[in-house]
């Protein structure tokens, strides 16, 4: 994955704080207790975490819906709109832009139409629609996690830019996209996205080898061996 990573203090991708908000992602109403045996991580540090993220915004303690005598238990749960990733889809006639909160709702998605023209275009049509839905939703732009950008053509890691793309654009320099951004972004070819997208949110998690063939303007493909791309 080719990617930019723009420093912000993120919480988020600390090791015991990333544990935790996918622990309380999948819904279930858990206590600090709760969360310290399931991922057999202290008390104290559970209470520390959960302290931090609170302070962040991105999660809050509520009184358990469960009533078993007594005073009624504190259960942590996300704050699902505290914090947003974008992904944006380029194809040789549109652009799409899916914003999508921490527990992987698609929460809007805004879209164009082009008549074509160089890559960078593209690219500014799709900062236009982050702009305009991050104002519909009443997000600020510090709450963006990442970008992820799907580009219709080959990209060589080793100099750094995208080769060609169907739209017949050669040698455009990745350092030109991410400094477009003021977020963290990654640039992947749109097989390769596709795969992963499938591998870990599809019904494939689990699997080691996978190939994905998809067919749009052209054809593309990707694969999975022993776990890696």
């Amino acid at each position: 994955m080719n990617k930019r990573v723009v420093p912000k203090g993120n919480l988020i991708k600390e090791t015991n704080y990333k544990k935790i908000l996918q622990l309380i992602g999948k819904g279930e109403n858990l206590t600090k207790l709760d969360i310290a045996y399931t991922l057999k991580i202290s008390i104290p540090t559970v209470t520390t975490n959960i302290n931090d993220l609170k302070q962040e915004g991105i999660i809050e303690e509520v009184e358990s819906d469960i009533y078993t005598g007594g005073r009624k238990p504190k259960v942590i749960k996300i704050i699902p709109n505290s914090r947003i990733s974008i992904g944006m889809s380029i194809s040789k006639y549109k652009v799409v832009v899916v914003f999508t909160n921490l527990i992987e709702e698609t929460i809007l998605v805004k879209e164009a139409e082009s008549q074509g023209g160089e890559l960078e275009k593209y690219i500014e049509i799709g900062k236009k629609l982050i702009y305009e839905g991050l104002e519909e939703l009443k997000i600020e732009r510090d709450a963006i996690l990442g970008v992820g950008i799907s580009i219709p053509g080959a990209i060589n890691q080793k100099l750094n830019v995208i080769e060609q793309t169907n739209m017949g654009d050669k040698q455009i320099s990745l350092d030109y996209i991410y400094d477009l951004f003021d977020s963290t972004v990654y640039i992947e070819n749109e097989a390769n996205l596709s795969l992963l997208a499938e591998k870990s949110l599809g019904k494939h998690e689990k699997l080691k080898n996978l190939i994905y063939i998809g067919i749009n303007e052209g054809l593309g493909g990707g694969i999975f061996v022993n776990g890696e791309l």
